[in-house]
């Protein structure tokens, strides 16, 4: 198995070096067919009437539309700095105002972008200059540019992620009901939950030649798909998960000359969802269907209970499974799928391979609840690892016994 070496600063300079504006065409959604045809996108989406160059998020706003095309000056932008400030003096009188863009409050109070019903929008970073474009969010609840109702969205060349480390509730990119994506370039980074979440039927989604790295969940997180998905030439590095693919047969996903990191080579290796060609693979460290060998298994009377009222904010973290236990026949299934999140306002989401439910969780006499169409109770405990405690949860779930660290 070839090992994938290269460090992320070698990365994004080799694709920031590039001046990246092909991409692919559309092409059947039959997943075994690859397309091999690139398209100049920068020839079908540039208006010169409609393009504009900006060094400021206000003109960042003011310029999308319909068939704009929008060139970033080299720099830092946070947009929260401007839409936080304009929220506060304009509200909903701004949205009002901008047919094509609102301004959304989310959880924590921060603000996001939202861009609407916009046919053929191309934003660019300058990839003629040495100097990164990144667009940043300080909301941990907020993507840094949703789209929704959108089509023939073409993003090029931009850094971008959340300024925030840690636990975060949203994706650096949402797609909602659009179509026609194209992400060449592209270095979407965590604190995101997911690289860029595609869905309510999303599809024809392109991502050429980019970096999505250390993210939460893993590089996307697509449900409802149509139509094809395809990465050509990317790198899905460092995040702590594999992400999440929906499949239907509307839609297809493959890659083609990606390079995985050590999770999302645990969670695509052996994945019968999409199609690999001339991939790179990180070692793997987790095998589905294969027991630890004798001495690797959970010694379970080594753990200690964990007190945990007042000490919430220590659990907040996203949790997996290690196994789980039938009561009845005590048959044991060793790395299964499952996921548990834990955040920092109290909500929470926990998903299975055959299940996804969303919950709210509080502590109550040591004992950690899930709160949702029906009530889970996590007995929390506490072992050493390598060193360090690590936290570690009993659940009890139907007939199941399952043990999360």
């Amino acid at each position: 198995m070839k090992q994938n070496n290269m460090n992320y600063k070698t990365i994004k300079i080799c694709i920031l070096s590039m001046c990246m504006c092909l991409l692919l065409g559309c092409a059947k959604t039959d997943v075994v067919e690859i397309t091999t045809e690139e398209v100049d996108v920068t020839e079908e989406n540039t208006n010169e009437e409609e393009a504009v160059r900006v060094d400021n998020v206000k003109d960042f706003l003011e310029a999308i539309a319909p068939g704009a095309t929008i060139t970033f000056s080299p720099g830092y932008y946070n947009l929260s700095e401007y839409t936080e400030e304009i929220w506060n003096k304009e509200g909903e009188e701004w949205n009002r105002n901008h047919p094509y863009v609102k301004l959304r409050e989310c959880y924590d109070g921060g603000i996001e972008v939202v861009i609407q019903n916009v046919d053929g929008i191309f934003i660019t970073g300058d990839l003629e200059s040495a100097v990164v474009t990144e667009l940043v969010v300080e909301t941990r609840y907020g993507a840094v540019l949703n789209f929704e109702n959108c089509n023939n969205v073409v993003l090029n060349g931009l850094t971008m992620g959340h300024t925030q480390e840690g636990v975060c509730d949203e994706s650096v990119l949402t797609f909602v009901n659009s179509t026609d994506i194209h992400l060449s370039a592209m270095d979407l980074y965590g604190c995101g939950m997911y690289g860029f979440s595609a869905m309510n039927g999303s599809g024809n989604v392109y991502v050429q030649s980019s970096i999505i790295r250390d993210c939460e969940a893993g590089p996307f997180y697509i449900t409802e798909p149509i139509g094809k998905y395809e990465f050509r030439d990317c790198w899905l590095i460092g995040s702590f998960g594999g992400g999440h693919y929906e499949p239907v047969n509307e839609a297809a996903l493959s890659f083609v000359e990606c390079s995985f990191g050590e999770q999302e080579t645990n969670y695509w290796y052996f994945n019968e969802d999409a199609v690999f060609i001339d991939c790179q693979w990180e070692e793997i460290t987790e095998y589905p269907d294969v027991e630890p060998e004798e001495g690797d298994y959970l010694d379970v009377d080594s753990l200690e209970l964990m007190p945990v009222n007042g000490r919430e904010e220590e659990l907040v973290d996203t949790y997996y499974a290690y196994m789980v236990v039938d009561q009845q026949s005590g048959d044991t299934v060793y790395y299964p799928h499952f996921t548990l999140q834990l955040s920092e306002d109290g909500t929470g989401y926990c998903e299975t391979e055959d299940d996804y439910f969303e919950f709210t969780w509080y502590c109550e006499e040591d004992i950690l609840i899930l709160e949702s169409d029906i009530y889970y109770y996590l007995t929390p405990y506490v072992g050493r690892a390598d060193g360090y405690d690590q936290i570690w949860f009993m659940m009890q779930m139907n007939e199941d016994v399952i043990w999360i660290y």
